[in-house]
C-alpha cells in the first residue's frame, strides 16, 4: 500500500533527504497522499480505521519533521 510505504519513506528521510528533498516530499504527501487516503476511505468504508491510521501517522511524522527543523534553525514548510 502507498500510504504505508509513505510512513516509512517519511520517517527515514531526516538524515538522507536534503532539506529541499524533504519539502518536496511532504509538499507531495500533503497534496497527493493524504486527499488519495481520504478518498479511500470514502470508497471502502469497512477500512475507515486502517485509512485513518496511516492519516494519522503520516500527519505525526511530518509535524515531527517540522519540529525537528525549527530547532535546527530550518524549516520543511
Amino acid at each position: 500500500m502507498k500510504g504505508a510505504d509513505r510512513i516509512h519513506n517519511v520517517q527515514t528521510m531526516l538524515g538522507v533527504f536534503d532539506l529541499a528533498k524533504q519539502q518536496e516530499y511532504i509538499h507531495e504527501t500533503e497534496e497527493y497522499i493524504l486527499p488519495t487516503l481520504k478518498e479511500a476511505r470514502r470508497r471502502f468504508p469497512h477500512q475507515e480505521p486502517a485509512y485513518e491510521n496511516i492519516k494519522h501517522m503520516l500527519q505525526s511524522q511530518i509535524e515531527l519533521l517540522v519540529a525537528v527543523h525549527k530547532t535546527q534553525g530550518g524549516s520543511v514548510q
